[in-house]
């Protein structure tokens, strides 16, 4: 499957499901300090699991940072 990421092309081979919460798990991230948008709508976190990517979906990670 195809998707956009932040901008980037990528092909997704591994994921088991095509959840949110799946593409997080795949990618190694930490879901409590970051924001996803799914084809420009910002997903609440409690509905990663329930969310599902489609090919050619567009992806935005946003991932917050503590600094000074």
């Amino acid at each position: 499957m195809k998707v956009v990421i932040n901008g980037s092309d990528l092909e997704l081979r591994s994921l088991n499901e095509n959840s949110i919460a799946s593409l997080i798990n795949n990618l190694k991230l930490d879901q409590n300090r970051m924001a996803i948008a799914l084809d420009g709508e910002i997903i609440p976190k409690e509905l990663y699991n329930k969310i599902f990517i489609k090919d050619g979906s567009r992806i935005e990670i946003i991932q917050l940072m503590a600094g000074g």
